[in-house]
């Protein structure tokens, strides 16, 4: 920039407001006679401040123009100038004197340098919150995509523990009949309680599926929790099929519904449920007429006359004002994904279990698996409430069916 003496430089202003933006660099114009700032030509988040230093008479100027400088930074200077030229713009009189330019200038410089920084920060942090949130996200989905993949991996390895059952752990007994269920077994001969191969009448096909010998022998086992190492919050075609550790003694599982259907049609049965806590005590209740429905009626379940030292809770006859929503005689069969229960909300999802719920339950033996007393949003529990009442998740319980008229041959 030319140095010239700061007592000849002033500012002449006529009635325009005008500066051609241009590039950026110091621009030398032939003749200066006026000063504007208005909004840039260059694309958003651009702006300039111009300021004009030139001796009285001298037929050339300095033009300055600062650039990416956002309009809004400098709003509040362009107001000022205008506030100071509006009364001289129409005398063409000279309102800046070449000290007072010189330290308008610096003034202009230095805010837009300041606010234009404050800007570029703001604006940095806001992209590095939008960029973390993204990557938050991104980071979010692909846990859920593992998750899922875990529960399908332990599922697979589930279904291989029923096959290998099927091969290593389930006794020989030879081919010299298909047996219907447990009692027909243990009449014949068999008194080892484990897995065996059995067919009812009207599956189509044979599986395995544990027999208990003791308590009277004869018990095809339906259920049964022992430790929470399977997963019984499933969807309506596991519970249809059945899963679980079809392996191990005490392994946990459901036989499936299909295979409960198949079993209780054939006559009378008789269900017993033991129960245990985590104190070492246990109970029992057993229903006569234990039914289980086909497909179409959602695996509908029917039980008779209750005897016992659990309490009624699947019944719900404990109190007469609780029965209607708390019994679950001819309850449809529920799963997190066909909600077959009589409550607005769904049962089976709040409660994480399948179910042949009501409005909700009294009883769900295939709830989570807390140890004890426990603290949930819902009574979500391995519960059976006349027992130890909605907040206290049993340690172990064995689901059992043996036929009405079972007489055991003690030969």
């Amino acid at each position: 920039m030319e140095k010239e003496d700061d007592t000849h430089k002033q500012l002449v202003v006529t009635g325009a407001w005008r500066i051609q933006l241009e590039q950026e660099y110091v621009h030398k114009l032939s003749e200066v006679k006026c000063l504007e700032v208005t909004q840039p030509k260059y694309g958003p988040g651009l702006a300039a401040i111009a300021a004009c230093a030139f001796p009285h008479g001298h037929t050339h100027g300095t033009f300055i123009v600062i650039k990416k400088i956002k309009p809004e930074s400098l709003l509040f200077v362009v107001n000022a100038v205008k506030l100071k030229t509006s009364r001289c713009a129409a005398e063409g009189q000279a309102i800046f004197t070449g000290e007072e330019m010189a330290k308008m200038f610096i003034f202009i410089l230095v805010t837009a340098l300041v606010v234009d920084t404050e800007v570029w920060a703001l604006d940095n942090c806001f992209q590095e919150v939008a960029r973390l949130r993204a990557q938050v996200h991104l980071l979010e989905t692909q846990i859920k995509q593992q998750q899922i993949k875990i529960e399908q991996l332990l599922q697979e390895n589930e279904v291989q523990l029923l096959d290998r059952g099927g091969e290593n752990s389930v006794f020989d007994i030879g081919a010299k009949r298909q047996y219907a269920d447990c009692s027909e077994i243990f009449n014949d001969g068999y008194k080892q309680s484990g897995f065996y191969k059995i067919k009812p009448f009207q599956s189509p096909a044979e599986f395995s599926v544990y027999c208990d010998m003791s308590d009277g022998g004869g018990w095809t086992v339906i259920q049964r929790r022992s430790d929470g190492t399977v997963n019984f919050n499933r969807a309506w075609e596991d519970y249809e099929k059945g899963f679980g550790n079809f392996v191990q003694k005490n392994g946990e599982y459901w036989l499936g519904n299909k295979n409960l259907h198949f079993l209780t049609i054939q006559g009378d049965y008789t269900l017993k449920i033991d129960l245990g806590d985590f104190e070492k005590n246990s109970r029992y209740a057993q229903y006569k007429d234990f039914k289980v429905g086909d497909e179409k009626s959602s695996y509908e379940l029917h039980i008779g006359e209750y005897s016992g030292t659990a309490g009624d809770s699947l019944a719900g006859r404990f109190h007469p004002e609780v029965q209607w929503w708390a019994s679950h005689q001819r309850m449809k069969f529920s799963t997190w994904d066909r909600d077959n229960d009589n409550y607005d909300g769904n049962c089976a999802q709040e409660d994480r279990a399948g179910w042949w719920f009501n409005r909700c339950h009294s009883a769900n033996l295939n709830g989570l698996y807390h140890r004890g007393p426990y603290t949930a949003e819902t009574d979500n529990g391995v519960v059976w409430y006349t027992w130890h009442g909605w907040w206290y998740s049993l340690k172990s319980v064995v689901m059992k069916i043996r036929p009405n008229n079972f007489i055991p041959n003690i030969v």
